[in-house]
C-alpha cells in the first residue's frame, strides 16, 4: 500500500503558485513552452498545472484564451491577501493514522506555498473537551482569519458560525450548517462491510466508532450501521453493537473486556487507528486470532496496514479530493469571497483476509 504523492502537475502548480504570488507578475505570464523549459517538465504537465491555478482563481485566460495573467484588482494589488489560517484537529497528531497526518501536513504546506500563514493549533478539540467557554478563550488568543476545524461536533461548528468566524469543516457534523465543509461519507462503506459480514454468518458485529458517530447522539452513519444489522435479522442493542466508551486507552480496554466477557463479538469494525492498536493488544492478551476467532475491519487506510498479517479489510477514503476542495475554499477566502457548499466523498469497503466465514463450530 503506497501513500498518494502529489502528481507532476500538482507539484508544478505549487511552484508556479508560489512564484506568481511572490513576483506579482504584471500582465501576461510566460507561455506553456517557456514554463516547460524552465521547470524541466512536459508541456502537458504545465497545461494541467495552469488549469489547476485557473480553478483556484489565481490566473485567468485573456484574449483568445491561450494567454493568461495573474488575477489583480483595479488598485493594482493582487486580489489575494495575506491569510492567517489555523488548523484545529480533534485529537493529537500522534493518535492519527499516518496517512491522515501526511494529508494534514500536505494541506499546511499547500497553504504556506500559496503565500499564506498556516499553523496547527497547539490544543485539540479533545483537550478543550468541546467546552464552548474554553473554546472561546482559546480562539480569542489567536489572530486567525480562517479556522479549519477537524471532525467537530455540531455544537462546536454552530458556535464558530454564531461568532461570525470564518470556518471550514474538515469532516464532522456540518451538513446541516451553512459553513463550507468537506469529508467522507462512511455510509456506503459501512453498508458494504455489514452486508459482507452478514453473508459470512456473522451476527455479533461491534462497531468501535469514533466519538463523533455516537456522541451526543447516534450519527447518520452510526444509524445506518444499526439499520443494516436489523435488516439482516439481527436484534440490535446500541450499547453492544455501537458501544459508547471514553476515548482513552483505559476506556477502550475496559469496554472490550466487558463485551467479550459474556457475548464475545465475532467481528469488529474499528473506527480509529489508536483503537486498532488497542484491539490488537487486547486480542493478543486473550490469545484470540484474526480471522479464526474474530474478523476485523478498519475504517481507515494506512501505510502500516501492509505490514499486518493477515491483510486487513478496510475503508478507502478519497482524502486527496477533500484536501483539494479545502484548498480551493482557502483561496476563495483569500480573495475576499464567502465560500459555501458541502462536498462529501463516499468511502468504499475493501475486503481482505482479516474477514472470514464463521466456522460451524
Amino acid at each position: 500500500m503506497i501513500l498518494r504523492k502529489l502528481s507532476a502537475a500538482e507539484q508544478a502548480a505549487t511552484y508556479l503558485r508560489k512564484w506568481l504570488i511572490k513576483e506579482q507578475i504584471s500582465g501576461q505570464i510566460p507561455g506553456v513552452d517557456r514554463l516547460a523549459v524552465e521547470l524541466v517538465v512536459s508541456r502537458d504537465t504545465i497545461r494541467s498545472a495552469l488549469k489547476l491555478l485557473e480553478a483556484e482563481g489565481l490566473i485567468r485566460k485573456i484574449g483568445n484564451g491561450r494567454s493568461r495573467m495573474l488575477v489583480r484588482n483595479p488598485g493594482g494589488e493582487s486580489e489575494r491577501r495575506k491569510l492567517r489560517v489555523v488548523i484545529l484537529p480533534d485529537m493529537r497528531m500522534e493518535h492519527y493514522a499516518s496517512y491522515l497526518i501526511s494529508y494534514i501536513l500536505s494541506l499546511q504546506r499547500q497553504i504556506t506555498d500559496a503565500g499564506y500563514s498556516c499553523v496547527i493549533a497547539d490544543r485539540t478539540l479533545a483537550e478543550l473537551e468541546n467546552d464552548l467557554p474554553r473554546m472561546a478563550r482559546y480562539v480569542a488568543k489567536h489572530e486567525a482569519d480562517l479556522w479549519i476545524v477537524m471532525s467537530a461536533a455540531s455544537e462546536v461548528l454552530e458556535w464558530f458560525q454564531q461568532q461570525k468566524l470564518t470556518v471550514i469543516a474538515w469532516g464532522g457534523r456540518h451538513r446541516h450548517l451553512t459553513i463550507p465543509g468537506s469529508g467522507s461519507s462512511f455510509i456506503p462503506a459501512l453498508r458494504e462491510a455489514v452486508q459482507h459480514l452478514l453473508s459470512l454468518g456473522h451476527r455479533r458485529i461491534v462497531f468501535l466508532s469514533a466519538p463523533l458517530f455516537r456522541q451526543p447522539s447516534v450519527s447518520p452513519s452510526g444509524q445506518v450501521f444499526l439499520d443494516e444489522l436489523a435488516a439482516g435479522g439481527v436484534v440490535t442493542s446500541q450499547s453492544y453493537h455501537l458501544p459508547d466508551f471514553p476515548s482513552t486507552s483505559e476506556g477502550i480496554h475496559a469496554m472490550l473486556a466487558e463485551i467479550f466477557r459474556v457475548t464475545p463479538p465475532t467481528a469488529l469494525i474499528v473506527g480509529l487507528h489508536a483503537y486498532h492498536l488497542a484491539v490488537n493488544s487486547f486480542l493478543l492478551q486473550k490469545r484470540l486470532r484474526v480471522p479464526e476467532d474474530v474478523s476485523t475491519v478498519v475504517a481507515y487506510i494506512d501505510s502500516k496496514l501492509e505490514w499486518l498479517q493477515p491483510p486487513q479489510a478496510h475503508f478507502q477514503v478519497q482524502m486527496d479530493k477533500i484536501v483539494r476542495r479545502i484548498m480551493l475554499w482557502v483561496d476563495e477566502v483569500a480573495q475576499g469571497k464567502r465560500p459555501e457548499g458541502c462536498v462529501v466523498y463516499d468511502a468504499t469497503y475493501v475486503p481482505a483476509e482479516s474477514v472470514a466465514r464463521i466456522s460451524p463450530g
